[in-house]
């Protein structure tokens, strides 16, 4: 399990973070052009009939052991486990995601 990190930068809102519930399926990608962290992986919010929604990051040093997972072509399925909201500004929200290595939702 990780926290997503970076909420503020994205696409999250209190209203979309309050909308998720235990086991959202959310999609993980590697981002290994990504110029501040090669090792990067972000964490999306499928969304019906629209674009996916970025929620965030895998922590930077989580990211440095699961990317060479991914790498290698292996499926790891997400979900959402926890959303802990925060008081106002939603870099003190918390969203927790089960990560599944050789999942069944394949990394996109």
């Amino acid at each position: 399990m990780i926290d997503a990190t970076g909420l503020q930068h994205w696409e999250a809102t209190p209203e979309l973070l309050r909308g998720l519930k235990r086991g959202d399926r959310l999609l993980v990608r590697r981002e290994p052009d990504n110029r501040f962290d090669r090792n990067a992986i972000s964490v999306w919010l499928p969304v019906v009939n629209g674009p996916a929604v970025k929620l965030g990051y895998v922590p930077r040093r989580d990211a440095q052991v699961l990317a060479p997972v991914f790498d290698r072509g292996c499926h790891v399925a997400a979900s959402v486990f926890l959303v802990a909201p925060g008081k106002g500004a939603i870099e003190t929200w918390t969203v927790r995601v089960m990560l599944n290595l050789g999942g069944q939702s394949p990394h996109v």
